[in-house]
């Protein structure tokens, strides 16, 4: 990006250039570096990787690509800060500009390309935390009935809302699931999640029947792309679904069961934690069956055996209370 913003530092590309040469990084040599690091060295989901260089790409539109890391003046921060405000960015989405830039700096230090650790001294725009929007039970069950089933992609946005519900799966699990990543016998999907880390979900044996149908009735008879031959659920180029569709489609159908605020995907997460408490589920499990990503939640779900999640579902999710005789 260009040197538009205003605190640019003035430094000419010739100079960087021969900084270099001396051991010196450019911004762009470091944020290279920085990116491999996050891919490779953190083995971090591409969205997550995404998410950081773009909060990076925010500091070099303000100070221009020219400036070196080690020259950086960390002082120009709270004028950066004072920039994404005159900008309207949120308070929450500053505190994660800030998060990211901690990061860069700290990685920057420990490979030594800089002297000094500047990361303490990043501003840290203080943000009250947000309690998750959730849906009551009859408020999800009528949301699961809008699809309208007796079409070809109603049938398949029915299948994918009870597998969101159902699993608690994240949108981007959902839309990466495999066709092989169901094993029917054991009524578990193989879900991948933050940081490479895969998880095995019981799934109800009504949202079982759902996916089922839809891929006998559906999937099987769409024309499915090469790119799309392995993945669960397909647009209708037989392509896989992206995540801008599901995020459209939870809205769409959300508006459709007359709920009168905003739902996304994660609002079933969140939904589908929120009522397995309710119901007296173990908070273990449930952080278990999130794939959270906290050490403890990960030395947690090494204890817990494949018949205790399945335990916890049966006796704690409402799809597993009212799907026990239902026929589709």
């Amino acid at each position: 990006m260009g040197g538009s913003g205003r605190g640019s530092l003035g430094s000419s590309s010739s100079a960087s250039a021969a900084l270099v040469g001396l051991g010196v990084w450019t911004w762009a040599r470091a944020y290279r570096a920085f990116a491999r690091f996050l891919t490779f060295g953190k083995n971090l989901q591409p969205n997550t990787v995404s998410a950081y260089l773009q909060d990076l790409r925010l500091l070099e539109t303000y100070l221009g690509t020219d400036f070196v890391p080690q020259s950086f003046p960390v002082e120009i921060l709270h004028g950066f800060f004072y920039w994404l405000y005159e900008r309207g960015l949120s308070v929450r989405t500053q505190a994660r500009v800030a998060s990211s830039l901690r990061a860069f700096f700290r990685f920057l230090w420990r490979e030594r390309y800089i002297e000094e650790d500047p990361s303490d001294l990043v501003p840290v725009p203080r943000v009250g935390r947000k309690l998750p929007d959730v849906l009551s039970e009859e408020e999800v069950f009528r949301l699961l009935e809008m699809p309208d089933v007796d079409t070809p992609w109603g049938l398949r946005d029915r299948a994918l809302l009870e597998v969101l519900y159902g699993g608690g799966l994240r949108v981007s699990e959902a839309v990466q699931l495999q066709l092989r990543d169901v094993d029917w016998e054991e009524g578990l999907v193989r879900v991948r999640g933050k940081g490479g880390r895969d998880r095995l979900v019981p799934l109800a044996g009504r949202v079982l029947r759902w996916v089922d149908r839809y891929l006998r009735e559906v999937r099987s008879q769409w024309k499915v792309s090469e790119r799309g031959s392995s993945y669960l659920f397909l647009n209708r180029r037989g392509n896989p679904l992206t995540r801008v569709y599901v995020y459209m489609m939870v809205r769409r159908y959300a508006a459709l069961a007359g709920i009168g605020r905003k739902v996304s995907p994660h609002t079933l997460r969140h939904s589908f934690a929120t009522h397995l408490l309710r119901n007296g589920a173990d908070l273990r499990v449930v952080q278990a069956l999130l794939g959270h990503a906290l050490v403890t939640t990960t030395q947690i779900y090494l204890h817990l055996e494949k018949e205790d999640l399945v335990r916890a579902l049966e006796a704690c999710h409402p799809l597993y209370r009212v799907g026990a005789g239902e026929r589709l």
